[in-house]
């Protein structure tokens, strides 16, 4: 695990080792929660202006150096070489060990029954995997109550060890953190696009594209609405020269 700073904020960042040895060594019994926070360049963003993000970003006790402009920035900034740990991927490894245990898994989010589709994409690859899903909320930004006791009372009977929420971020990060007494003794993270990877509704870029850390660009290509979400790489390496000239 590395133990360092970004932009003023304590950051513990795995890598693959951790995460087997860390969670899935003592899955079960735990009684805490653990939170596990994707960090890519837009999200360091999101967390230097949402004081909310920056607190559960600070409490949570393991981050994934998701995307290529996060290593990029801890080799600028601290001099270490980290490799590139994607939701996505960090998502399928924990359901691929957790199948060889029979650990229980929860799917939430996504929109229409994108959830279902993930957990019958999984059901396919592991037999007799003991997966669920929900949708969960129709609007994250306008929750209803009925939407999060419905929740509530899955999570209480299904009694998962695992449980991966696709809300978007940071609303994912902020929404487990609220409820994280609902969540003791469960690994619980946010994975954003993940469920339309796995499910095929999104196709993931080749794995050549992955490795030189271009898959942003594949994406931008397919989906050249996300040109204004990309832009923000912009303010995130104006971020970088500063905290680097800083020093």
């Amino acid at each position: 695990m590395l133990h360092t700073e970004l932009f003023s904020t304590p950051v513990s960042f795995a890598s693959v080792s951790d995460i087997r040895e860390q969670l899935l060594e003592s899955i079960p019994p735990r009684t805490h929660m653990v939170h596990i926070v994707s960090l890519n360049p837009e999200n360091l963003i999101r967390m230097k202006h949402n004081s909310e993000f920056e607190k559960v970003v600070r409490t949570t006790r393991m981050h994934l150096p998701d995307g290529i402009g996060t290593t990029i920035a801890l080799h600028i900034l601290k001099g270490v070489s980290v490799a590139r740990l994607t939701g996505v991927d960090t998502m399928d490894m924990l359901i691929g060990q957790a199948s060889k245990r029979s650990l229980r898994i929860l799917l939430i989010g996504g929109k229409g029954n994108l959830a279902e589709k993930t957990a019958d994409c999984y059901k396919s690859r592991y037999k007799n995997l003991p997966i669920w899903a929900v949708t969960g909320y129709q609007n994250i930004f306008d929750p209803h109550e009925s939407e999060t006791k419905h929740i509530e009372t899955i999570v209480r009977s299904i009694k998962p060890h695992l449980i991966f929420v696709s809300f978007g971020s940071p609303q994912q990060e902020i929404w487990i953190e609220r409820h994280r007494d609902l969540f003791q003794g469960c690994v619980v993270m946010g994975v954003g696009g993940a469920f339309a990877m796995v499910s095929g509704e999104l196709p993931r870029a080749p794995r050549l594209v992955r490795i030189v850390g271009l898959e942003w660009l594949y994406r931008l290509v397919r989906e050249p609405w996300r040109i204004w979400r990309q832009l923000k790489l912009a303010v995130f390496i104006v971020m970088v020269v500063r905290e680097r000239l800083g020093k």
